[in-house]
């Protein structure tokens, strides 16, 4: 007999004896057996069950200011591509001049960068240059990936030469990949349909974009003539062509339940046209696509919106009392098997309910939060970065892993560009009490 023959034999031996005994003492053997391979099977399973969500969390730093010839870097954009454990980072990389108290403003010359991770975010490639910067500002990098092609669209914005106050982002591009971000287009020129015709400045993203189960891609926009307010550019046709949406903003486009009126704290220089300002979307299980903002209007708490025409009209503009946050973008994701939404965003400190303080200077205290109902509660939060933090992106690995691409730092919150990896259950392990976060009974 082969080895391999004699070692499956020995394995089924215990089988052969089981079998004869069986016969012997007939069927209540056999229930018995019946029994105990269950009961194995059940604790077997739960061990793997428990193996799986334990939890857990992992963070690393991606980029770090004064790296490289740059300042700094800001403005995130993740992405998990359609093969297995392929995640790209998107950046821009600012040259160092001083603005506004920062080393790297948004007037920087600037460039946008990417590193590729081929094992779910574990190691990464070296920095790569993949906008080059042509002494204007590049940036707002926003990512979305056609799931039917295999095909990554990086949108970004460009200003004019030279790089100064109030020029930036003026014109919309796009470069595309079809090896998952191994090598890329030249720029594309969408200006024409990304920006109306009397609006100062648009700006792409950031942070990521979404397919629709229709196949529409959907990337999330800001325009500006004045006011600031989010709009969408989509593709029906795998990014041959692009559209833009309805936008939200001005009183209409606000629902008058939760203002700034009601809450007792007027803004600052901004108008009611300020309802939105960066946002993130995602589809949800009955096919309605979920909007989430931050707002100029300095309520002090993100706000939402609904569309059931795939991203092209909007609800009214609401504020949610369980998402305190300051003036900053944020990051959406979604947990399919799970049906949970997820949200990322500094918050504000609070003091007796109520937000205080510059809207700039609280940037802090990276959090994530979640909805178990479709964004209408959000009822469990967990720090991720205790201290200096700003913007943020979500993406969600096959396995259930999360991945948060944010800016954070000990004393400075663009210090670095960092990467956390984590599950549900650590979130749901040690989540903010009550206490940490404001509730309704707060604003009566």
């Amino acid at each position: 007999m082969p080895p391999y023959s004699r070692s499956v034999g020995l394995r089924f031996r215990p089988f052969r004896l089981l079998l004869v005994g069986s016969r012997l003492w007939g069927s209540k053997m056999i229930r018995l057996l019946g029994l105990v391979s269950l009961l194995w099977c059940a604790g077997y399973g739960a061990g793997i069950a428990a193996e799986k969500t334990a939890p857990s969390m992992q963070h690393q730093v991606l980029f770090r200011a004064g790296e490289g010839d740059y300042g700094g870097y800001r403005i995130p954009s993740l992405l998990v591509t359609n093969t297995p454990q392929t995640v790209l980072v998107f950046a821009e990389a600012r040259e160092a001049l001083d603005g506004f108290g920062v080393p790297f403003p948004d007037r920087a010359v600037t460039e946008i960068v990417m590193r590729r991770s081929v094992d779910g975010g574990h190691t990464w490639s070296e920095r790569q240059v993949v906008v080059k910067s042509e002494n204007v500002t590049t940036g707002n990098p926003c990512a979305v990936l056609d799931r039917q092609t295999g095909t990554i669209f990086l949108l970004f914005c460009r200003g004019v030469a030279p790089a100064k106050a109030g020029e930036t982002n003026k014109t919309a591009h796009f470069i595309k990949s079809t090896d998952d971000g191994l090598t890329w287009s030249v720029p594309v020129d969408i200006t024409s349909v990304a920006k109306g015709k009397d609006w100062k400045h648009i700006f792409t993203g950031p942070g990521h974009g979404i397919q629709l189960r229709s196949g529409r891609l959907l990337v999330p926009c800001v325009g500006q003539y004045g006011v600031q307010f989010s709009y969408m550019l989509y593709s029906d046709d795998h990014g041959k062509s692009w559209r833009r949406s309805a936008a939200l903003t001005g009183e209409k486009a606000l629902d008058p339940g939760v203002t700034w009126l009601k809450l007792g704290k007027k803004p600052l220089r901004y108008s009611p046209g300020n309802v939105s300002d960066e946002c993130d979307v995602i589809e949800l299980a009955d096919g309605r696509v979920y909007f989430n903002a931050r707002s100029r209007l300095e309520v002090g708490y993100r706000a939402f919106a609904y569309s059931r025409d795939g991203g092209l009209h909007w609800s009214k503009v609401k504020f949610h009392l369980q998402l305190p946050g300051s003036v900053v973008d944020g990051g959406l994701a979604r947990l399919p098997r799970e049906n949970v939404l997820l949200m990322s965003r500094p918050t504000y400190q609070f003091k007796n309910g109520m937000t205080y303080g510059g809207i700039w200077s609280h940037r802090r205290n990276l959090t994530i939060s979640v909805s178990f109902d479709e964004g209408q509660t959000w009822p469990v939060s967990r720090l991720i970065h205790k201290g200096p933090s700003a913007y943020s992106d979500l993406a969600v690995l096959p396995d259930g892993q999360v991945l948060c691409f944010y800016e954070a730092g000990e004393e400075f919150r663009y210090e670095s560009m960092r990467l956390a990896r984590f599950n549900l259950a650590w979130i749901q392990e040690r989540p903010l009490s009550s206490a940490d976060t404001p509730s309704t009974k707060d604003l009566k």
